[in-house]
């Protein structure tokens, strides 16, 4: 089965919240740590899963492009979360971070409030190249390939990937908003 998801932002509800995303919230807070502008979905605060409404994928091909929007943040991480199952708040995630005028690629897998590294990966990153950045992430039964910019990165896929879930978000904590 094919299946093509696409987001620009610009559709939401009466609260102007994206319409094509879900928010499994770990704080009570009612604007759920996120902002929806024309053309921009705004991560503020780490710890919840911002999650596309899509059926649950087991392989796939993600494309995304993000930006932080403060020059002050200090080492921004993003976390794309994979074959993920909201209801056990389980799944495997490669976090993207940005340090030391690296780019260091982690492959984790998380169980609740537990997740672990499983493998790191660097390489040189220009410091300077300021956002936003683009992202490929290309998941196989076999393999994990991640493109951050010009760097690539390719992993083992974990085991256990029959049933696939769903794509999800996250943000280190930093000040500003990815």
């Amino acid at each position: 089965m094919s299946y093509l998801f696409h987001d620009n932002f610009r559709s939401c509800d009466e609260n102007n919240r994206a319409c094509n995303w879900m928010v499994l919230q770990n704080s009570d807070l009612s604007h759920q740590h996120r902002q929806r502008e024309d053309g921009r979905y705004l991560i503020t605060v780490t710890g919840n899963r911002h999650i596309p409404n899509t059926p649950k994928l087991r392989e796939f091909a993600l494309k995304l492009r993000f930006a932080v929007d403060d020059a002050m943040a200090q080492n921004p991480e993003l976390r794309i979360y994979f074959w993920y199952d909201a209801a056990k708040r389980k799944g495997h995630f490669v976090a993207c971070k940005l340090e030391e005028g690296q780019c260091l690629v982690s492959l984790g897998k998380e169980h609740g409030n537990h997740a672990a590294i499983i493998a790191t990966q660097t390489q040189p990153f220009n410091a300077q190249q300021l956002s936003p950045w683009n992202i490929t992430l290309q998941v196989t039964e076999k393999t994990l390939g991640v493109k951050f910019e010009n760097c690539a990165f390719e992993f083992d896929a974990p085991e256990g990937n029959s049933q696939g879930g769903k794509i999800a978000f996250d943000r280190s904590n930093f000040f500003g908003a990815l």
